[in-house]
C-alpha cells in the first residue's frame, strides 16, 4: 500500500499547463509545457517548431549531411562511432532567420543564453537508425570546472512524427518519449551543484518505419 501511495504522489505532481510567466513575450504567446519529470527535470514543449520551419530546416541540410560523428573530450575530437548510426550536419551561421528564431524562443522559456551554447546539430536517423545509451556531459565531475565549459542542458527538437520507434528513452527512469513533430524535449544534464545528473542517460531507438529527423543544442553555463 505504501508503495502504490508513493507512485500516485509522484504521478499527481506532473502536469501540463501554458507557460506565461518566464519572460515579457510568452505573456502575448504561450508556450505548451508538459513536465514529465521533476526529478531529473524533464520538460516537453508542445507545438514549439512550425510546420513550415520544420520543412525549412531539413530542405537547408539535406544536401549537407554526412555520417554523424560524436566527440572525444580528451582529444577534443570528432570521430565516426559504431554506437551512432546517423547523418548529420552543423548549422555554422547561428544567425541564420530559422535558427534565430529558435534561439530566441529557447531563451523566452529557458533564461539560458543563448550565446552560450554549441552549434546546432541536425541529425536524420533512417530504418534502424539509433544513438545507444549516452550522456550529453563532456567532463568527469572532477574535471569539469579545470576545463572549457561543459554542457549544462539539452534540447532534442523533433522534425517530424514517426510512425513506429525512435523514441528517446531516458533509461533510469524509464521514461519514453516519442517523436512528435514540432515539439521540444529538455533536460539538464547537471545536477543543482553542478555534478553530473545521472538519470540523464539517454538512448535515440531505433527507427523502424519511417525516418527520424531531429535538430539538437547543448547550452553551456550561462
Amino acid at each position: 500500500m505504501l508503495l502504490l501511495l508513493m507512485l500516485v504522489s509522484k504521478e499527481l505532481q506532473l502536469y501540463c499547463l501554458y507557460n506565461t510567466k518566464d519572460s515579457y513575450f510568452l505573456r502575448i504567446a504561450p508556450v505548451k509545457m508538459e513536465v514529465l519529470s521533476l526529478n531529473p527535470y524533464i520538460v516537453l514543449y508542445h507545438d514549439f517548431i512550425l510546420p513550415r520551419e520544420q520543412g525549412s530546416l531539413k530542405a537547408q541540410s539535406i544536401k549537407y549531411l554526412s555520417v554523424a560523428e560524436t566527440i572525444y573530450p580528451d582529444t577534443g575530437e570528432w570521430q565516426a562511432d559504431s554506437s551512432r548510426t546517423a547523418k548529420a550536419m552543423w548549422f555554422e551561421d547561428s544567425s541564420a532567420e530559422v535558427i534565430s528564431r529558435i534561439s530566441q524562443r529557447i531563451e523566452d522559456i529557458t533564461n539560458l543564453n543563448p550565446e552560450k551554447g554549441e552549434l546546432y546539430q541536425i541529425i536524420n536517423y533512417g530504418i534502424g537508425g539509433l544513438y545507444e545509451t549516452h550522456y550529453d556531459y563532456l567532463y568527469e565531475n572532477e574535471d569539469r570546472h579545470k576545463e572549457l565549459p561543459d554542457r549544462m542542458a539539452t534540447f532534442v527538437f523533433y522534425l517530424q512524427d514517426v510512425p513506429q520507434g525512435g523514441a528517446t528513452l531516458l533509461n533510469n527512469i524509464s521514461l519514453s518519449v516519442f517523436p512528435k513533430a514540432g515539439a521540444a524535449l529538455f533536460w539538464y544534464n547537471l545536477n543543482n551543484a553542478g555534478d553530473t545528473e545521472w538519470n540523464v542517460a539517454h538512448t535515440a531507438c531505433p527507427v523502424i518505419v519511417g525516418s527520424k529527423w531531429t535538430i539538437n543544442v547543448e547550452k553551456r553555463f550561462i
